[in-house]
């Protein structure tokens, strides 16, 4: 009887956890049955019109459930992985096949005159005449945009095929690899970064590495502040931003996500902030291409970042954080949550106290759930109405303000998407009130 009473009790928590926060009614959102209660299977002592019965066949069913919907799970993620390699492999092929088709179209529409134009694809001198054999340029390459986003894409941990990515990148390095990094301590790293030969490795940490890395010039951060980003740079073409240290427990115990983009310009700034981390030297710009946005605390406000982020939000916003202490984000979140958008986070059990804002959130009415999971739930990142996400290395703390941290705010929607359905399994399975 109390085997077949916890049962039912897991089958009720599951079935309220699995709705998506848009569709669960506050009022619903804390709704609990005492075990005790179960044991009472008469139809008419059933509260809300509910029969217990009901709970008792979705206690037989819940085991079965589970592994199927998991093995749905995994099935998909294999899918978008699948697709996120095709498109990274013939982005730049689709791209330059369109440009120059839009290039000869501009030949077929204007007749030589004065004004020429250079092909960025085969250099050939093009003629152009008047706007017309520039917009149907302009056509072509926002077609091609359209159709395949920028190379980026969006892994999670603990997953093999996580570390294979990362290491894999490391193999293809034929000039650079910056390592910007609160720890290091991965074997698997450690023993590919000393197989490159010809290669130039620095690394920046907050504390020092293991004393295996042979050919790595290093760099350990002091001061009263944390050296807290997580980024990597392969031959200034490849950039990985996370929220995952490169450390064995990173990518095969915690939860985490790492961020890889094939972007020129955007490894080039990054480069640019490495330079200027060692050297020593200020550097208080930010990046933004209109898709991706790229903020460095002390230099910039993330803060203020995130607030305006979140004050923004008209339906929904959804967050799972390692570390949640800041009373300006949260003040953020509850003015939002008295204006009726649905708030709902996860944070790290082991993070609660003594300082957390855990219980202020819950008191205002956002639905905060604390993480179920054998490692730490070590992400930092939040999805405003579906539209947009915040990721990086930055905690919701007031310390995070004066350590040297990265934000990212992605507005890429097959990123935000990923990061939403990522949100979402973990808060049905990974979390509990």
């Amino acid at each position: 009887q109390v085997v077949k009473s916890l049962l039912a009790h897991l089958a009720v928590l599951a079935s309220h956890g699995c709705d998506h926060a848009d569709l669960v009614p506050d009022n619903q959102s804390r709704l609990v049955y005492p075990v005790a209660d179960l044991s009472h299977r008469s139809d008419d002592l059933v509260p809300d019109d509910r029969r217990r019965d009901d709970l008792f066949v979705a206690a037989e069913i819940y085991p079965y459930i589970r592994p199927a919907y998991g093995a749905v799970v995994n099935l998909y993620h294999n899918l978008v992985g699948f697709a996120g390699r095709l498109r990274d492999i013939f982005y730049p092929y689709v791209f330059n096949a369109m440009v120059y088709c839009g290039f000869h179209f501009s030949h077929l529409l204007g007749a030589p005159a004065p004004g020429v134009a250079v092909c960025p694809v085969n250099g050939k001198m093009i003629s152009m005449k008047s706007r017309a054999p520039i917009i149907v340029i302009f056509l072509c390459a926002f077609s091609c945009r359209l159709l395949c986003s920028a190379p980026a894409s969006l892994y999670f941990t603990p997953d093999k095929r996580t570390e294979q990515v990362i290491l894999d990148l490391v193999k293809s390095a034929e000039k650079s690899i910056c390592i910007a990094t609160y720890s290091l301590s991965w074997d698997a790293l450690v023993k590919e970064l000393n197989g490159k030969k010809g290669v130039r490795i620095r690394i920046i940490s907050d504390s020092a590495p293991p004393g295996g890395l042979l050919n790595s010039e290093v760099r350990v951060m002091s001061g009263n502040f944390l050296f807290h980003p997580k980024i990597m740079i392969i031959d200034g073409l490849i950039s990985v931003v996370g929220s995952g240290n490169f450390t064995e427990s990173g990518f095969r115990r915690h939860h985490n996500h790492f961020l890889v983009f094939s972007d020129r310009k955007m490894a080039g700034f990054l480069s640019r902030k490495f330079d200027s981390w060692w050297l020593g030297e200020k550097n208080d710009v930010y990046y933004d291409d209109g898709r991706i946005s790229i903020f460095f605390s002390p230099e910039n406000d993330c803060s203020k970042v995130i607030c305006d982020r979140i004050l923004s939000s008209k339906k929904s916003v959804n967050f799972a954080v390692y570390h949640f202490t800041s009373v300006e984000i949260a003040r953020a979140l509850v003015k939002r949550r008295m204006a009726g958008v649905t708030v709902s986070g996860m944070v790290e059990r082991g993070s609660i106290e003594p300082y957390s804002v855990y219980g202020m959130l819950a008191n205002y009415g956002c639905r905060v759930r604390k993480s179920n999971m054998a490692g730490y739930l070590h992400d930092k990142f939040m999805v405003v109405d579906g539209e947009f996400a915040i990721s990086g290395s930055y905690n919701f703390t007031v310390a995070a303000r004066k350590n040297v941290e990265v934000v990212m705010v992605i507005r890429d929607p097959s990123l935000v998407l990923e990061f939403m359905e990522e949100w979402k399994r973990i808060w049905r399975w990974k979390s509990l009130p």
